[in-house]
This record gives C-alpha cells, structure tokens and sequence, in this order.
C-alpha cells in the first residue's frame, strides 16, 4: 500500500503530534509518504520534519517527507473562510491546483489529509482528475457551514470519490454524519504516542503553579483565565496559587481575530497589573516539559473543543484539569476532570481551592483521569484496528 499522508501545517502543534502518533500503528510494510507545507521557506518544516523521522522512520520500511509550497494566502485563512472569496485566494487556489499536478499522485493507492486546509483543495483535485483512489479526510475540528465548506460538503453526495471522514471524537462524527454525503464517517481517537512521567500530588507545597495550554486563539479562552486571576487575586493567593504560565503562540500564522489576540493578552496585563497574580508567557514547550512544570491545568475553550489533546496529555501525567468540557473534551473530562460552568469565576475559584485543600478527593480524580487516559490509548488502536479494515 502506497500512502501518501498530507500534512495541514508546517508547525508541530497538538494536532500534528496526534497524526504521527496515528500513523505509527500502521502496518510497517506500507509505503509511507509525507507532505509538509511550507509558505516562504523550506526550513519552516524542519521541527515537524525532525519529529517525524524520529518516529515513524524507525517503523516502516519506505518512509519518505515532501516538502509542499502551499500559497500564502490561502494558508492563512480560518476555519471560517470569512475572506476566502477574496480574488487572490481564489486565485492561489486555482495555481495550488496546478501545483499539485507536479507531484504524480495518481501513483498512490490512498490520500490521507490531516485537516481542512489541505483537504479542500486536495478533494477539488482529486475531483477534477477524476480520481478514484480512496480520500481520508480527517477532521480535526467541527465542519464549518459557511462558504467555501458549504459548497464543499454539498459536493460529497454526488462525489465519485471514494471518501472517508474521519472525526477525533464521538461529538465530531456526530457532525460529520450531517454532511458525509456517500462519504462514510469513522471515529479515530488521538492516541498520546510519547510517554509522560506520572507525578504523585504533592498536597504540602506552599505554592501552586496554573498551566494554560494551548494556541493563542480567541476561541480558547485565555482572555477569560486572566479576568479570573486578575479579579479573584488576593483569594488565590491565600490559598497558594500565585502564579500562571500560558504556554502556546499563534502557531498556524491565522488571520482574523488570531492576529493581534496575543497583543491583547499582554495589554490586559499592562492595564491591570497586579503583584499578587503573576503571568508568564513562554511560548511552545514539549508537553513533557509543561507537565513537569505545572499542578494544575485549566482549560478554558470557549466554544466546543473536538478533543483536547492537551487534556489526554494532564490526564497521564497526574496533572488535575479543569474545564468548560463543552464537545469531544467532554469525553475525557467526565471521567476524572473538574467540569465547571462558562463565565462563572466564582465557580472556579472554588474547584482549585477544593483540588488544593482537599487531598483525599483530588487524588482520587487523578487516578480516575490517569485511567481514562489509558483507555482513551487503547481505544484509539481499537479505532485505528476498525479503520483498517476498509483497504
């Protein structure tokens, strides 16, 4: 089997780290090939590029990486695709398209697209040469009904294309059933892939550490964190939690509203300084290195999450999390996370201090997480196993 796998990104975020690990359960004598995109430079895909080696080279037997010129602008639309009728997008979809005849694809036996802004104008492609080589298009976040989606989604009933959508949790297959068309839905959970050192809850410590994880995005909530930290600061401070670290950046170059989101995060802290409550923004971190850093992780997304790879990730790592838990991160928070109620400050405050005071019940929810992130591996070789099946 010849695969030919196409990554959505040139940097190496949660969702690119869930695909190596994806791709590491294949069989090894199947023929790997992998495009990266890269929008200026070739060196852009060099820390993805080192990952992947370090993974997935070792396994199978023919493993290759293709560097992929992927148009600018076109890369930094949104999910939303607010500006996608723009004529220069239009127009550097059309010479991607070009582009893409370079590359010999009918030599393959199976397309796998790791998300949306590869899988549009692949699927259009492969449409246009008439190709009848099966498609995986893997989902990494909800299907957005606006225009260009729309219009794509309407084209999967009257496709030719042999078509798999793929969802990383229950609550995205069951979106994806709305739109499959001929297409058929299969859920494959992330598995963790790397391996996390446990950390036994050190109820003692005089103080405590808050972790936010993830890109910086308005959708995901660190607005709201630092309005709870900012207004509830003496309180955290008596109970020891004096400091928070954001770990993330805009790492997918965005426009819209992630373009100047981690400016205003720095301005809110400029205009409210306080002593007692000290931020810190380091940027990207291996996750094994935030987990060994931080007690606590909270996760404030704002709108439904597809999965919350970073949640799977505090989960083995004896890391308490707590969460709005809205979409697929409801499937790992209900099984040993702190689930709490959007805009209710109060309410958090008061599920840290229970995590800090209460030593009996915290550790009891992380024994409950550690063992759901257990499952949620063995699942997600279970799923892989079941997906299989179809070539």
């Amino acid at each position: 089997m010849k695969l030919a796998i196409y990554f959505n990104s040139p940097a190496l975020g949660g969702a690119e780290r869930s695909m190596v690990h994806q791709l590491a359960l294949l069989p090894t004598e199947w023929k790997i090939s992998v495009f990266i995109p890269y929008i200026k430079s070739i060196h852009e895909i060099e820390i993805l590029q080192s990952y992947l080696k370090s993974v997935l080279k070792p396994k199978f037997q023919f493993f290759e990486i293709i560097p992929l010129l992927y148009p600018a602008e076109l890369y930094a639309q949104s999910r939303f695709g607010q500006t996608f009728a723009a004529p220069e997008t239009i127009l550097q979809l059309l010479e991607f398209q070009v582009h893409l005849r370079n590359f010999e694809l009918h030599r393959y036996d199976l397309h796998w697209c790791n998300g949306n802004k590869i899988g549009l104008p692949l699927f259009l492609f492969l449409e246009k040469e008439s190709a009848r080589v099966p498609l995986i298009w893997h989902f990494r976040d909800y299907p957005e009904s606006r225009l260009p989606y729309g219009f794509i989604w309407k084209l999967f009933s009257c496709t030719k294309l042999p078509l798999f959508l793929l969802g990383n949790s229950d609550s995205v297959c069951g979106t994806l059933h709305a739109i499959k068309g001929r297409g058929k839905v299969c859920r494959l959970y992330n598995p963790a892939g790397e391996s996390f050192q446990f950390r036994k809850w050190d109820a003692g410590k005089a103080k405590f550490k808050m972790g936010l994880v993830s890109m910086l995005a308005p959708w995901k909530g660190l607005h709201v964190a630092m309005q709870y930290h900012q207004l509830l600061a003496r309180e955290f401070h008596e109970i020891g939690l004096q400091n928070v670290t954001v770990y993330g950046a805009n790492i997918y170059q965005t426009k819209g509203a992630h373009d100047h989101y981690a400016g205003s995060l720095q301005t809110f802290l400029k205009k409210f300084p306080n002593a007692i409550c000290h931020f810190d923004f380091v940027g990207d971190a291996p996750p094994t290195k935030i987990f060994s850093e931080i007690d606590i992780l909270f996760h404030p997304s704002l709108r439904p999450e597809p999965f919350g790879r970073v949640i799977l990730e505090a989960f083995l790592s004896g890391v308490p999390v707590i969460s709005f838990s809205d979409g697929g991160a409801s499937e790992l928070i209900e099984h040993g996370g702190y689930k709490i109620p959007k805009y209710h400050p109060m309410a958090y405050f008061e599920t840290v201090k229970d995590i800090i005071m209460n030593e009996q019940n915290t550790r009891r929810h992380i024994e409950l997480a550690f063992n759901r992130g257990q499952e949620i591996n063995r699942l997600a070789v279970a799923d892989m196993q079941n997906f299989l099946r179809n070539f």
